[in-house]
């Protein structure tokens, strides 16, 4: 059916509903914050397989906040600007119902309308929150010149990242002048199975939750993890008397790497720490006798700060 056009594509629609008032929520708030936990961590927008997964398990599970989440995270460096068919496609979510919501992230400045009306883009409200998070990340500047001797001294590309969903996010990444790679920076994502830090990561996780984010990655990755299976066993196998993952072209064959996990007391925060460059730059011995242990260094340290900053 043709709808009369509006704002967005399609016709405004009153938002309904009774308010909250202040101080009277606070279940409703700790189960939202769940939901933006668990939802925030999924890096895929599909929405149908997180809400079936969660509607099934967990009864506090709040389906439109998934919802909006799974909206915001549409938007990428790459997909700055999206019309609300291009959001409703991936998320697999009626074009009315992505309209609403979309609607009552513009009301609160988590998105706004382009100057032709046509397209959305994040607001200020998503770059307050962005700012929030970075000032959290910027305290690992702290330890960007140790790192930046490494990259300087072998050519090479040093990156401190954090799990996000399937994919792991840069906080910290520095290259040497003369460096070899793609150019990445802070807050770039990449798959977990497709980076040594994120096999770092996943060695550090207790069995049955490292079985459980292999079957995620499994599933969303099965071309890539059948390549690269016999490496990643390999690597985990060898990692508790290692206390390193390395990785020796497995990626591309022409690039080693080799990374370092940190995990505070609690398993709150987990970070990896990692190296990689040119194979004719980085030699096997080169990755195993001298820069892991400065890696390990680096994350002795960063681990000391988390400890003492109580994260």
């Amino acid at each position: 059916r043709r709808l009369q056009r509006g704002p967005l594509g399609l016709p405004p629609l009153p938002l309904k509903g009774r308010h909250q008032r202040p101080g009277k929520a606070g279940p409703a708030v700790a189960h939202a914050c769940r939901i933006c936990f668990r939802v925030g961590n999924n890096s895929s927008p599909l929405m149908s397989e997180v809400l079936e997964q969660n509607l099934e398990t967990d009864r506090h599970f709040v389906t439109a906040l998934a919802r909006g989440i799974q909206i915001l995270r549409c938007f990428t460096q790459d997909q700055e600007e999206l019309r609300v068919s291009e959001i409703a496609r991936p998320t697999r979510l009626p074009q009315p119902t992505v309209w609403r919501l979309c609607h009552t992230l513009v009301k609160h400045n988590y998105l706004q309308s382009t100057r032709s009306g046509e397209r959305l883009r994040l607001g200020v409200g998503a770059l307050a929150l962005g700012y929030s998070a970075l000032t959290h990340v910027v305290t690992y500047g702290a330890f960007k010149p140790a790192m930046q001797a490494i990259a300087e001294k072998y050519a090479v590309a040093v990156s401190l990242a954090a799990p996000d969903g399937l994919r792991m996010i840069y906080v910290q990444r520095v290259r040497g002048t003369s460096a070899f790679g793609v150019e990445l920076h802070v807050g770039s994502r990449v798959p977990i199975l497709n980076t040594a830090m994120g096999w770092a990561y996943l060695a550090t996780l207790p069995a049955a939750e490292q079985d459980d984010k292999l079957g995620q990655l499994v599933a969303e990755y099965p071309d890539l993890w059948r390549r690269l299976e016999p490496a990643f066993r390999q690597a985990l196998r060898d990692f508790p008397a290692k206390g390193y993952v390395l990785n020796l072209g497995a990626f591309q064959s022409e690039i080693n790497a080799v990374s370092v996990p940190i995990v505070s007391r609690d398993g709150g925060t987990r970070l990896a720490l990692s190296c990689s460059g040119l194979v004719s730059m980085l030699s096997q011995d080169t990755l195993e006798k001298e820069i892991a242990p400065q890696l390990r260094d680096i994350a002795d340290a960063i681990q000391a700060f988390i400890q003492s900053r109580g994260d």
